[in-house]
């Protein structure tokens, strides 16, 4: 029996109160898996959810070629939703998704079949009403292709106190740009840098993005990456990678290391000794004191920041192939009121037929012409006046290091999303005073930088994405 987990993009948002076979947010009903609950579901009165799927939750001998439709109570959007899948290694259950006429019911239609005798986690993270209504953790439920069902439940959240002192973290750190000084991430735009002859095109899409979600977020809790230092007497470990069933040996990971809440379950570690970055996701810190994760890598930091064999689970935890390392905001670069680099950020909708250099892979889901490219790199317009935005100071320095060294798109996500280091690797909140309190548990947004002012620079020629494969979740 197999385990695979199927997600909207932006999944790390999704509620944890999930048992076996069905746990719908907004106040519907629980029950365990072999209990086949009838449409409609109960929904709490005046709230937003799920009224039927198909097949039901908990459903076991589900057609290969089965689609799953997820009916709501209200008109949504297409905006806002991706698709990823984790099957096994030789067949890679792609999709596509639509909308019935009505907008009420969301169609999944595999291109191909199902990997047989498989249970499928699928999880309702990020959902938009028509009306613009947005809600996250709407749900999740299981099935299965064969005659068990066996989902696993969604990793436990660690307090970010959990460090107890054992763990060197980034306090003890003496920061600077990681990467190359003539890499991408380190080099300044040029003046007169070409734009994209799309770029009105695509900046349409992302205003459209932006203008929904409130402005371009960041929330260092949320989707922070933690990253720690490892020194001379930090223990060496071997990390089982899921993907190839291989470990990832001589791993310097500090005994009290916690790995980012949410379902992408990200970690880094920092060795200044060797110059290497080790990276993982879907990570696991096990009972009996082992580590696993769904897929890691290591990389030189004072090299391109960019995996060349691309992001795939072979080389890289990101679906463009940049490393977490790149592009991160770091509190002590607010606190300075100065980023001296580009910046990664996660965008949804990505689109499809492979990544645009700098980047090496794609996982990129849409054919239109007004989703964002893997590898895109956009530019806030170096001649708007940030003194007329009444920018607060992390605002202002966040908008200078967009118009000095732009943003690079750097995986499938949920909306727009800037990438910053994680407060667990601090004792503490490191960015206490330097983002607003709703930064710390919720979202911060840059509601003043107007959308409409960004621009796509011209890229190299588009390059061939190499193949991607998936494996079960054990």
């Amino acid at each position: 029996m197999k385990i695979c987990w199927v997600c909207f993009i932006g999944c790390l948002f999704v509620s944890s109160n999930y048992i076996n076979g069905a746990s719908f947010a907004q106040g519907s009903a629980t029950q365990p898996a072999h209990v086949l609950r009838t449409c409609p579901f109960e929904i709490a009165p005046n709230s937003f959810g799920v009224v039927c799927t198909t097949p039901l939750p908990g459903a076991t001998n589900v057609s290969t070629t089965a689609a799953v439709t997820i009916e709501f109570n209200r008109p949504i959007r297409l905006l806002g939703l991706g698709l990823i899948a984790f099957t096994d290694n030789n067949a890679v259950n792609d999709v596509t998704f639509s909308l019935s006429p009505d907008d009420l019911t969301l169609i999944i239609t595999p291109t191909r079949p199902l990997s047989a005798d498989t249970s499928f986690l699928l999880i309702l993270a990020e959902i938009f009403e028509q009306d613009g209504t947005h809600h996250s953790g709407v749900g999740e439920f299981c099935f299965s292709t064969g005659p068990i069902l066996n989902c696993p439940a969604p990793l436990a959240c660690q307090s970010v106190n959990a460090t107890d002192g054992s763990v060197p973290l980034m306090s003890d750190f003496t920061y600077q740009p990681p990467f190359a000084p003539i890499s991408i991430w380190n080099t300044p735009i040029a003046t007169g840098a070409k734009i994209d002859p799309n770029s009105d095109t695509m900046i349409g899409g992302f205003t459209t993005v932006a203008n929904a979600q409130g402005g371009i977020a960041l929330s260092y809790q949320n989707s922070g990456v933690p990253v720690y230092i490892a020194n001379a007497n930090t223990p060496r470990v071997d990390v089982l990678l899921l993907d190839s069933n291989t470990p990832l040996t001589g791993v310097p990971i500090p005994p009290g290391a916690i790995v980012e809440c949410g379902f992408d379950q990200l970690m880094g570690v920092l060795d200044p000794q060797t110059n290497l970055f080790y990276e993982f996701i879907v990570t696991e810190h096990l009972n009996d004191g082992s580590w696993r994760a769904l897929t890691g890598n290591v990389i030189d930091m004072g090299g391109s920041g960019i995996f060349p064999g691309g992001g795939s689970v072979a080389t890289g935890v990101r679906g463009s192939g940049f490393s977490l390392l790149a592009g991160m905001i770091w509190p002590q670069e607010l606190r300075d009121g100065a980023i001296n680099h580009a910046l990664a950020f996660y965008y949804f909708p990505t689109r499809s037929g492979g990544p645009v250099l700098p980047a090496t892979s794609s996982d990129g889901t849409v054919d239109d012409p007004t989703a964002l490219p893997m590898g895109a790199h956009l530019q806030l317009d170096p001649n708007l006046d940030l003194n007329t935005l009444n920018l607060q100071p992390w605002e202002r320095t966040i908008a200078q290091a967009l118009q000095t060294y732009g943003m690079y798109c750097a995986d499938t996500g949920f909306g727009i999303t800037l990438s910053m280091l994680h407060g667990y690797s601090f004792q503490g909140d490191p960015y206490a005073g330097l983002l607003p309190p709703e930064a710390y548990d919720g979202w911060a947004f840059l509601n003043k930088l107007p959308a409409q002012s960004f621009r796509v620079l011209q890229p190299p020629p588009p390059v061939v994405d190499p193949p991607r494969h998936f494996v079960p979740y054990p």
